[in-house]
Order: structure tokens, then C-alpha cells, then sequence
């Protein structure tokens, strides 16, 4: 490091400390933001340090109560915001986090549990923390913890973002009116309206499906039934329409502060597992060659829009076939499904089956 100095010969380095009061005792209880000034004083001390060449005896310039020039107060200040800048995060609220909310929740979780499991250790084993450092794990390349020993790794699924679901926080659109069976080629067809028939049966499969449900409490759920079916997204369908076993659930992830979103395509495992999946037409929005025969005029211009669609999934007609592919974990008894669908409801099985009469988000 270099001394830095003005065409007048006025340098910046050395610096004198520029607030040598917080050092007196007592200095934290009347001295305003005094940790901030200690700390930027020990910053211009060590770079006073460095600059003199790591010198063992700082010069007379450098003594306490020297006045700092107005290019020293210059740095002096400049260091200081980059103190606060560094160390003292702003007020961020749920709002500005949007759908990563959830996610810091659930950090903040992690964190409390550790935090109460090493203060009830300490409380209880006092001496625990301070063992000498272990050599197991040397060999291994870990490097020795002050506390235990090191007996391997915890293997741990990730954060799940999955939420309860809670009706009121849910919103569905008018019922689904985009039939897209008009401009399916015949096979693409033929897979929409019979998911089941097309697919593969349970004894084909090398493994068991995994187990499902619906993340609600039972009121919150014949809520969010009673919604559905309000929005005609909901009907009653056989169980010898689907294959036990192979249906699916329901969970809901943070959309913002006040709204969730269902989702039921990342909990359908069960049915997907039976879906024999068609690629012709997802496996080409991925190649550059689509856009190798489009040939424009020199007055023409191409504009392309990637907005996505709000609750675009929720729009689309389907059969009953895939409906029935889409029958949800959790079945109703008679007098619920009164509640659900109105009084004059009737069905022949006990309990109903419902399954969700629309695409699913994913």
C-alpha cells in the first residue's frame, strides 16, 4: 500500500483514529453507535499498519486527538458506509420476498432448532464445547471439531416448500372453457381424452407407488372441495375408473402474501407413473430449428411474447377419462358430498370419489 496524497502534499495515509473516545471504559453505554466507530477506527488502524510497512511504533502524526484533514474524514466516512453496508441488512418483508417466503420460513425453522439444540447441549453438558479437538477424520481430509467427534454425514431430503392448504387463501377463474381437442392431431388426441386406456397397467410397473394425500386440515379441505366444484372443477367419478392406489394429492405453495397456488400435478406420482408421456411436440420448442422457417419480408417484423398466463392450466375442458386419471387421494362421505355439490346430490358409492375435472398445474 501506497501513500495516497493531494498536489499540495497533504496525505491520506497515516490516518489518525478518528474517534479515540470509544476506547475509554464505558464508552458502548454513552458514546452513539459506538461498535461502529470502534470497528472503523480498528479499519483504519490496520491500514495505517500496513501502509508504514508493518512498523512497530506508530509516529507522533498518528497520536490520539490528532485532527484528521478533510480527505482523511473523506476515507474515514467512506469506510464507515461500507461498514453498514456490509453488516446491517434492511427490513425485508414477506411482500418483497414473494414466493421465496415460504422458503426463508423454513430456514428460519432450521435455524431455531439448531439453535435450541446447542443451548440446551451447553446447558446441560457445560464442559462439551471445550474437548480438545479430535483427530478423527484427519485421515479423511475433515478438519478436526472443537466439540465431538466427527462420525459421518446426515443425509437429509431438502427444504419442502410443500404448504397446507388453506380454501381462503385459494382462487379459481370462471370453469374451464378452452376446449383444446380441435387442434390435436389424431394420436395427440386419442392420449388427451384416454389417459388410462393408453396408459400402462399397475402389474407392468418394477415398484410400489408412493403414498400421497392432501396437505389440509378436513375442514379446509371440503372448503377447497365446496370451491372447486363451484367452479366446475370438481365431479364425482367411479373407483372402477382408476386404479387403487394411483391417486393423487393436493398442496399448496406461497403465490405472495395473501394468495397460495394448488398444486397437484407434482403430487400426482401415483397416476404419472402410469402415463406412457408423448415428447413430438415438447421435444421441439427446445430447437432452434422452429424458427429456421419462418422467412419474413423486408416490411415485416417477428414479435415474440413469453408472458405466461395467469392460471392458464385451469382453463382447459377434458373428458371424463382424464378426470378419472386425476381422482384425488382423499374420498368424501355422502353427507359431505351434499355440502360440496348441494343437497339434491346422489351417487351410488359411499364413500365419493372426486377427481379434479381439468388440467393440473405443472
Amino acid at each position: 500500500m501506497s501513500c495516497t496524497s493531494t498536489p499540495g502534499g497533504i496525505t491520506t495515509w497515516p490516518c489518525p483514529l478518528q474517534y479515540p473516545e470509544v476506547f475509554k471504559r464505558g464508552a458502548c453505554s454513552h458514546v452513539p453507535d459506538a461498535h461502529l466507530k470502534r470497528l472503523v477506527c480498528l479499519q483504519v488502524a490496520v491500514l495505517n499498519w500496513l501502509m508504514l510497512g508493518r512498523a512497530e511504533v506508530a509516529p507522533t502524526s498518528l497520536r490520539l486527538g490528532t485532527r484528521l484533514t478533510a480527505r482523511q474524514w473523506t476515507a474515514v466516512k467512506m469506510l464507515e458506509h461500507l461498514a453498514v453496508d456490509r453488516n446491517f441488512a434492511e427490513f425485508v418483508s414477506a411482500t418483497d420476498m414473494g414466493r421465496s417466503a415460504s422458503k426463508v420460513e423454513d430456514f428460519q425453522d432450521c435455524i431455531d432448532v439448531l439453535a435450541r439444540a446447542a443451548v440446551a447441549l451447553h446447558c446441560e453438558r457445560g464442559g462439551y464445547f471445550f474437548l480438545k479437538p479430535s483427530k478423527t477424520g484427519a485421515s479423511e481430509g475433515i478438519l478436526p471439531l472443537r466439540a465431538g467427534q466427527f462420525e459421518g454425514r446426515l443425509d437429509k431430503d431438502p427444504v419442502v416448500t410443500a404448504k397446507p392448504l388453506v380454501a381462503n387463501r385459494l382462487t379459481f377463474p370462471p370453469p374451464p372453457a378452452f376446449d383444446p381437442r380441435p387442434f390435436f392431431d389424431h394420436e395427440t388426441l386419442d392420449r388427451y381424452e384416454k389417459p388410462i386406456t393408453h396408459g400402462r397397467k399397475p402389474e407392468e410397473l418394477d415398484e410400489d407407488p408412493p403414498r400421497v394425500t392432501e396437505r389440509a386440515t378436513h375442514s379446509e379441505r371440503l372448503k377447497l372441495y365446496k370451491k372447486l366444484a363451484d367452479s366446475g372443477r370438481l365431479k364425482p367419478v367411479s373407483k372402477d375408473t382408476f386404479h387403487a392406489g394411483f391417486t393423487s394429492g393436493l398442496f399448496a405453495v406461497v403465490k405472495d402474501q395473501n394468495r397460495d397456488r394448488m398444486i397437484l400435478d407434482s403430487d400426482a406420482r401415483p397416476a404419472n407413473m402410469l402415463s406412457k408421456g408423448q415428447q413430438k411436440w415438447s421435444q421441439t420448442m427446445a430447437s432452434g430449428m422452429t424458427l429456421a422457417y419462418l422467412h419474413l419480408q423486408p416490411d415485416e417484423v417477428l414479435v415474440a411474447s413469453g408472458e405466461d398466463l395467469k392460471d392458464y392450466f385451469y382453463q382447459f375442458v377434458v373428458g371424463e377419462e382424464r378426470c378419472s386419471k386425476n381422482a384425488l387421494a382423499v374420498p368424501v362421505q355422502q353427507s359431505e358430498a351434499r355440502e360440496i355439490f348441494g343437497p339434491n346430490f346422489q351417487w351410488s358409492e359411499d364413500p365419493v370419489w372426486l377427481g379434479l375435472e381439468t388440467l393440473s398445474y405443472g
